[in-house]
Parts: C-alpha cells; structure tokens; sequence
C-alpha cells in the first residue's frame, strides 16, 4: 500500500477491500444531505453505493484514490481522463461527515490536478438536491454551471465544467 503525501495529507489508490468502507461512507454522506434539506428518501430507494464503487471501480476503469486523516479512511475521488481529448469526468467527491468543513475537498481536488496536469476541461454533475456540493464545486473549484437536466419528473441533474 503505497501512500502519496499531498497538501499535509496521504493518498492512497482504492483498492477492492476499500469498497464496502467506502460505500457506507458515501452512503452516509448522500443520508446526510438529503436531511439538510428535508428531502425524504422512499422505501424503495434503497441507497447501494459499494455496487456504485465497484462498478465504476471495476467496470469502467475509473482512478480512485482515498484520502487519510488520523490514520484512517475519510474521503475518496473518483475520476477519468481522456489524454488525447485534455478532458477529464470528475465522477464522486465526498468526505466522510465527520471531517467535513476541514477543508479535505479543496486538497482532494488539488491532489487531482496535480496528477492530471495535461487536462484541460473537466465535466462533473450533481443532483440538483445536493445543494451543498454544487455550492462547493462552484464557489471553492470554480466550476460553472452549464445547464440542468430533467431525467424524470422528481430528477434534476446540474451540468457543470472547469476550463482550465
């Protein structure tokens, strides 16, 4: 387990053992929005995150990379990039509740850019609900919004890029 010292934290590539961790992680986190703001989760909207990460992990070919604080796990980056293009997806950015306002956001997404210095455009969306990571894309990792999506009637998706 090779760990990469980064804005006074460590980084570390995710491995498949990391995934359940994770998942309950973002899991939480997702939870947690949805209560900031009253949003109620249905029964049959059963939040399944590890199969998310393992997917996109596993399937899609995805860099991932998990950041540490005291010692453990708290916060992960998931990612791709087209070379040829300078393009890059940001997929998942998330921070485990307890170490969230710390600041861990900002260091993830530098770490980021500090490995991918060739691209030049990033892409990335949000559910309209989580109101606090498209505050957090755009006023601290200077995206802008592009357009909103409607893909259902209850289903809002905000669009959003950084050209660097």
């Amino acid at each position: 387990m090779e760990l990469t010292e980064f804005g006074g934290f460590r980084f570390r590539t995710v491995e498949k053992n990391d995934i359940p961790v994770l998942g309950d992680m973002m899991d939480k986190a997702i939870l947690a929005e949805l209560k900031r703001y009253n949003i109620e989760i249905k029964k049959n909207d059963v939040l399944k995150s590890e199969n998310l990460l393992n997917r996109y992990l596993i399937e899609y070919n995805a860099e991932a990379y998990c950041i540490y604080a005291d010692n453990k796990v708290v916060g992960m980056v998931i990612y791709w990039t087209k070379t040829e293009d300078k393009k890059g997806l940001l997929g998942h950015m998330f921070v485990d509740t307890e170490y969230q306002n710390m600041g861990l956001g900002k260091i993830m997404w530098d770490f980021v850019l500090s490995r991918t210095p060739y691209i030049r455009h990033w892409d990335t969306e949000l559910p309209l609900f989580s109101k606090r990571g498209i505050y957090f894309l755009i006023s601290k990792l200077k995206f802008v919004m592009t357009y909103v999506e409607k893909k259902s009637r209850e289903d809002l998706i905000c669009h959003m890029e950084l050209k660097l």
